[in-house]
């Protein structure tokens, strides 16, 4: 009787570890993601403007994305690789002829869902962009 009463709490207790673990798994994304929010356009000059931003990343495999940044309504389109630490890397192209660079991260928000923080600029040009955008 010793023996089954040990056996049943041992059961038990694997039962809710493994429910335990499974619970505090955050969620992950799904693709394609969008996300839509204001980011802040800044020149070394010091000029600030906040436009409206909307992104669409889809996933292609093996760790790596494409996808378009609406930004103020000119598309951006950009290639993007998922690092070890968890930002996705961007490299794309504004209006056909400036190069664009930067980095997001998709994170989940507790009671809020999915939202991307991102930063992108263009390579000699002095011009910097930054926001957070919501799902």
């Amino acid at each position: 009787m010793k023996i089954l009463t040990t056996i049943s709490a041992v059961v038990f207790l694997m039962i809710l570890t493994t429910g335990l673990a499974a619970a505090k798994k955050p969620p992950v994304p799904t693709f394609p993601f969008t996300a839509t929010g204001f980011t802040f356009y800044v020149t070394d000059t010091g000029t600030e403007t906040e436009d409206t931003t909307d992104i669409t990343v889809y996933e292609a495999g093996n760790g790596l994305f494409n996808g378009t940044i609406y930004w103020n309504s000119y598309p951006i389109p950009f290639a993007a690789a998922l690092d070890s630490a968890g930002v996705y890397n961007l490299n794309g192209e504004y209006l056909s002829s400036y190069p664009v660079t930067g980095k997001f991260t998709i994170t989940y928000v507790k009671h809020k869902g999915f939202e991307m923080a991102i930063q992108w600029g263009f390579p000699g040009y002095s011009v910097y962009v930054a926001g957070t955008l919501s799902q």
